[in-house]
């Protein structure tokens, strides 16, 4: 149950009180100057109440505003930072920027991968397959996988980025031409100036990319 506050029932007895006065003087013949100081008082006492009560209802809505705009921004966030599924492209471009770690050493285990795996899936020693030696590596999160990217360079300028995706493999890219070699499908096609070469091992996505080395250059490095 809820009590009134001590300062709103008297106000509430004043203002009754006042009301009952004025009803008295109607039928008695009172100074027009008692009966505006009555009816000014009277008026003051009200707009004190509700001076009163105001404050309380714009803290509340306040209040109410300030929780609906938090949910809202909450929603957005969330929905800002719901993990969309790369692409190949998308980690074909990955492929294209520069190094930012070092690179990984040749396997002391065995010659033909270096030290450098992602979920089971080797990185291919090529320095002694037409010097491809290593040149760097990085790492990226995109859509929520993880996508290294181990980059080779040749004595004669050359430059390939091998790209493997952790996690669910990507979908080929349609429009990609499909080649078979070694009992495996490639697909290859060119995107941003650059020739792009994929397939999966081991249920992962892995992703060759080169903007001066041909398609059949990368396809003889991988089958």
């Amino acid at each position: 149950m809820s009590r009134e506050h001590p300062k709103s029932t008297q106000t509430t007895e004043l203002e009754q009180r006042a009301l009952a006065s004025l009803r008295s003087l109607e039928s008695v013949q009172a100074p027009a100057s008692l009966r505006r100081s009555i009816e000014e008082s009277t008026r003051e006492a009200s707009s004190r109440r509700r001076t009163r009560i105001a404050p309380r209802l714009r803290l509340a809505g306040a209040g109410a505003l300030t929780a609906a705009v938090a949910v809202t921004i909450a929603l957005l966030l969330s929905a800002g930072t719901s993990p969309h599924p790369p692409s190949v492209l998308d980690a074909s471009r990955l492929a294209l920027r520069p190094a930012t770690l070092p690179s990984p050493a040749e396997s002391s285990r065995d010659r033909e991968v270096l030290e450098r795996s992602v979920e089971g899936v080797s990185y291919p020693y090529w320095g002694g397959r037409g010097g491809w030696r290593t040149a760097g590596a990085r790492v990226d999160e995109l859509g929520g996988q993880r996508i290294t990217t181990v980059f080779y360079a040749a004595r004669s300028g050359g430059r390939i980025g091998y790209a493997i995706v952790a996690g669910r493999p990507l979908p080929v890219p349609a429009g990609a031409t499909s080649v078979e070699r070694g009992g495996v499908r490639f697909g290859v096609l060119g995107a941003a100036g650059a020739t792009v070469v994929t397939w999966r091992e081991s249920g992962h996505t892995c992703i060759l990319v080169a903007r001066d080395v041909p398609a059949h250059t990368l396809l003889r490095l991988v089958s």
